[in-house]
């Protein structure tokens, strides 16, 4: 039987099924639930994934930035979360919050969320169209101030890493105060029959995934400066005091916060990393 073809919008449809939200068709739904078919674990880690973003942003935010680029924002969870409400539980009065997204169904509800919400922008692009992105981020984002930088689930649908990390580094560089990334990315180190499956089956939404090693993502992150506890399994990344952990199984998604630029340098000594091997 011939599959119907995704609608342009699937891989944030199939991913906002997972976080339990409504904006997705059937094909979405069918794609999610044969993923969880292949890996059981899928369903909490879609949503230890989202969290530890939220958990990530309110850090950034309480070591004093304001403003957050959101790059490939997707579409909302079922509770209507999004990023801005977590900025401005920290920053009520000047949280500022441009989102990024190529598909046409997440821009239209973030054109409809800045009804609501006046300190945002949506921007309706390809995250990789780094010049055009900038442009109209900087309508309402300030390049020189510190800046928190969202790209989580993400650039494991691009299947250069080079180019992948360029267009990463790209951003951070265009924020020329600095401020923290907030990163997120498909782990390939899982058993390769189940990884195999799951790549083949993502591919009728559309889009490839394109998971990597635990060494090829730390590379994203080379030379900056890496917050505690480091890059590891998103459900475990500071997770909330008194909140069961969620039983995701094999890793599926790495995570971390890093500092970059003049602002991200000077994080404070007690929220940096230091591996292991470096301990005296």
């Amino acid at each position: 039987m011939t599959r119907e073809p995704p609608p342009p919008d699937s891989v944030a449809a199939i991913y906002n099924y997972g976080l339990g939200g409504k904006d997705n068709r059937q094909l979405d739904r069918d794609i999610f639930d044969r993923l969880t078919e292949i890996d059981p674990g899928l369903p909490e880690s879609v949503l230890a994934q989202r969290e530890a973003v939220h958990r990530g942003a309110r850090l950034v935010a309480e070591l004093g930035v304001r403003q957050f680029i959101d790059l490939g924002s997707g579409l909302p969870a079922a509770d209507g979360r999004n990023i801005y409400d977590t900025a401005a539980e920290v920053h009520p009065e000047d949280a500022r919050v441009a989102y990024v997204d190529v598909a046409a169904v997440p821009a239209a509800h973030g054109r409809a969320m800045l009804g609501r919400i006046p300190p945002t922008l949506m921007v309706q692009a390809d995250v990789r169209e780094c010049r055009k992105v900038l442009k109209e981020a900087f309508e309402l984002l300030d390049p020189d101030e510190p800046t928190g930088v969202i790209a989580t689930a993400l650039v494991h649908f691009w299947r250069s890493q080079p180019h992948a990390i360029w267009v990463l580094r790209s951003y951070l560089r265009a924020f020329r105060a600095g401020g923290y990334l907030i990163f997120s990315h498909g782990l390939a180190d899982m058993d390769p029959d189940v990884r195999e499956a799951m790549v083949k089956e993502y591919s009728h939404s559309g889009a490839n995934m394109y998971p990597r090693t635990r060494d090829d993502i730390a590379s994203f992150l080379d030379g900056l400066v890496l917050l505690r506890p480091g890059l590891i399994e998103a459900s475990t990344w500071r997770p909330e005091p008194d909140v069961p952990a969620r039983l995701v199984g094999e890793a599926k998604f790495l995570f971390a916060v890093a500092g970059f630029g003049p602002y991200g340098r000077t994080c404070p000594a007690d929220q940096q990393h230091v591996p292991a091997g470096r301990l005296a």
